[in-house]
């Protein structure tokens, strides 16, 4: 990821081949929403380095692609204390999930993500715990305002 790659007015990162490297599909192509928070703060980053477009947002030492996130990810993980799967995939499906359970599309979360195929989505869909209080207020509220109807 470039910081040529951020959409800093609309905060969307964008995922797209760099020279040297191919997506898997079409769809990989896409824009992705992220906080606004952070945005900002990649790009104050950006500014306080420095920073040109070209220039990678989580370079090696050699300002190169760094090939050992998955090494550092665990490192970290492991410092935090957390246990079960760590891993990129793990970032992915959890914001897939959490995604889902406030109300984003199936459309839409195939497109930040890259799917092409809505089963792939309705995957992680099926984590939704409809035990849980909030999921159920959160999918029957919209219909609150029919409540007195037939009063």
């Amino acid at each position: 990821l470039s910081y040529g790659d951020i959409d800093d007015k609309h905060s969307l990162w964008l995922v797209r081949p760099k020279a040297g490297h191919n997506l898997k599909t079409k769809e990989s192509q896409r824009a992705v929403p992220v906080g606004e928070w952070l945005t900002k703060r990649i790009m104050e980053q950006k500014k306080t380095e420095g920073k040109q477009n070209d220039d990678l947002i989580f370079p090696n030492t050699k300002g190169a692609a760094d090939e050992h996130l998955l090494r550092i990810l665990k490192r970290i993980a492991a410092k935090a204390g957390l246990t079960g799967r760590v891993d990129q995939h793990k970032f992915r499906s959890t914001a897939i999930t959490t995604w889902l359970r406030n109300g984003c599309t199936v459309p839409d979360v195939m497109r930040f993500v890259g799917h092409r195929d809505p089963v792939t989505i309705l995957r992680y869909a099926a984590n939704v715990n409809l035990q849980k209080r909030e999921n159920r207020e959160r999918v029957t509220r919209p219909f609150d305002r029919y409540r007195t109807i037939g009063d």
